[in-house]
């Protein structure tokens, strides 16, 4: 039997508002891209909810290119499935902590070109193609 992919692409659908907290009841999905969007008036914006690390079977999450602010959650970490993390083009700001990255996975993708994000000289030691 084949592996059913379950997948949810909502980009370039000038989505506005917030990313809303209910988006984690979403268990099965593996794959999540909700970039170029336009929530909160020109562009997705607000910040990432915590409860995206309730998202346990993702793999891949592209939220490239909206306006997104904030703090990344240290929730992003629990997500054991992920391989590739796009938030590129938003405007998170803070420190990437170790926790940020799940410890359980060798070879992340991790870009976030364009942002305000300090204190990440840790993760060059690690197992990470990190793109700023």
């Amino acid at each position: 039997m084949h592996k059913l992919e379950i997948r949810k692409d909502l980009s370039g659908n000038e989505l506005s508002g917030s990313l809303p907290p209910s988006l984690a009841s979403l268990h099965r999905i593996e794959n999540l891209g909700i970039s170029g969007n336009r929530i909160t008036d020109n562009l997705l914006d607000g910040s990432l909810p915590s409860s995206i690390g309730n998202l346990t079977k993702l793999t891949a999450l592209n939220l490239f290119g909206n306006q997104l602010t904030g703090t990344l959650p240290v929730e992003i970490g629990n997500l054991g499935s992920i391989v590739a993390i796009n938030l590129s083009e938003n405007r998170f700001r803070g420190p990437i902590a170790e926790q940020h990255i799940s410890p359980n996975k060798s070879r992340d993708f991790l870009h976030l070109r364009q942002q305000l994000l300090r204190k990440f000289h840790w993760i060059l030691a690690q197992k990470v193609f990190f793109q700023m």
